[in-house]
């Protein structure tokens, strides 16, 4: 007769065990989900002016971008930019003063579609000036993740 008693104690301590574990198991995969949400995704267009040696970058649609989260990295015919431009900047070392739209610290807001950024790459900055027929790469990224890609044949 107390081995009957014992059973259906025995039961409901594995059934309160098995319940515990799996919602740890639910509550660890929930902590693992991005708060943040999906990454940004944009459709970004590069135009080159080897006259100016000037970089402008075109949001044409998608999310729109936080300025402050923007980086940009630049390669002229497979040479990165001694320097790089720290986005947003006005005065930077290897840039000319004063870059346009979302790039400028007195853009407010976010960057959105139909939106224009420009930079101009100082001759100080080696590999130097951009030049007719050079590949220009720019890699925009947002908190650090790739945002866009883009090769240009500098015209």
């Amino acid at each position: 007769m107390t081995r009957r008693g014992v059973a259906p104690v025995v039961g409901v301590a594995l059934l309160v065990f098995v319940s515990v574990a799996l919602a740890a198991v639910v509550a660890g995969g929930l902590a693992a989900v991005d708060a943040d949400g999906p990454p940004a995704q944009a459709a970004l267009a590069v135009d080159v002016d080897t006259e100016a040696d000037e970089i402008t970058v075109s949001h044409g649609g998608g999310s729109t971008l936080d300025p402050e989260a923007v980086s940009v990295s630049i390669t002229v015919n497979g040479s990165a930019l001694a320097q790089q431009p720290p986005v947003p900047f006005f005065s930077a070392n290897g840039f000319v003063s004063g870059p346009t739209g979302p790039f400028n610290p007195a853009w407010s807001g976010d960057w959105g579609a139909g939106e224009s950024a420009s930079l101009r790459i100082a001759g100080t900055n080696a590999p130097g000036g951009i030049d007719p027929g050079a590949t220009v790469d720019v890699v925009v990224r947002v908190d650090g993740q790739i945002l866009a890609e883009r090769s240009v044949a500098a015209e």
